[in-house]
């Protein structure tokens, strides 16, 4: 009878094939995985799709440094499987314990989730039972796994090194754009960085501006702020020399 099953299979055209398929799967979710892991990788390749969509966010619970591996809390997942979600070490570098990530979703030989592809949620972890407060992740181009690439590492570089000329830190700056104003969109207190959202510079560039922490200083999210745009040695848009709008219009009357 199987037989038979496959001969008539095979004598469909591939639509069809995988119409029967598709039919088999929805009815019968539960082979689902013994399917892939049969095709990928000795038959095929795993789709970008793999890496892109039903990507999920947690939080790094645990790093073993010694083994090299960590675990990421996610309840979407949780719920699904009863677990946390296994990561190994040389996907875990460059993360911390209570980390926000967001992270594509494999299944190892056991059929249990492993975490790949990790990059920063874009969130700032709050206190023990705050919860999370969400953000949009970074242009997956500026994560390197271990740090932002193109950006300034700390937001720095030097100037007037030599002798007697001593040693002064600044912006890296290639072109100053202007002064704007924006409102603080997010920010990670774990990475180091966050985005402000400018309306202006988002119709000239079609991206948020990025803003290294010791340029936002105590700026929260949501607070508006005036700054100055420019692009760094990497042509990179950033802001620094945040302000509160009202001091600087406080300053602006007193001066009148």
């Amino acid at each position: 009878i199987l037989q038979n099953l496959v001969d008539q299979l095979c004598a469909l055209d591939e639509d069809s094939i995988v119409m029967v398929l598709n039919s088999v799967l929805q009815a019968r979710p539960e082979a689902a995985p013994a399917v892939v892991a049969f095709a990928v990788p000795d038959l095929t390749y795993p789709p970008y799709k793999v890496l892109e969509e039903r990507r999920v966010t947690g939080i790094v619970k645990h790093i073993n440094e010694q083994k090299g591996f960590g675990f990421i809390e996610c309840e979407e997942l949780k719920s699904v499987f009863g677990k946390d979600v296994f990561v190994g070490g040389s996907q875990i570098a460059g993360t911390m314990v209570g980390m926000p990530v967001n992270f594509a979703v494999v299944l190892n030989k056991d059929n249990k989730p492993q975490a790949y592809d990790l990059q920063p949620a874009g969130g700032i972890q709050q206190g023990k039972g705050g919860g999370f407060i969400p953000g949009p992740p970074p242009p997956p181009e500026i994560w390197s796994g271990d740090g932002y690439i193109g950006y300034d590492g700390p937001g720095m570089v030097d100037y007037g090194k030599g002798a007697g000329r001593g040693t002064r830190r600044g912006p890296d700056e290639a072109e100053v754009l202007g002064d704007y104003a924006g409102v603080v969109k997010s920010f990670s207190q774990n990475n180091g960085y966050g985005f402000i959202a400018c309306p202006d510079i988002l119709a000239a560039y079609n991206q948020d501006v990025f803003v290294h922490h010791q340029q936002i200083q105590n700026f929260t999210v949501g607070q508006t702020v005036k700054f100055t745009a420019y692009l760094n040695s990497h042509g990179k848009l950033q802001g620094k020399d945040l302000k509160d709008p009202r001091e600087s219009q406080k300053m602006h009357t007193a001066a009148e």
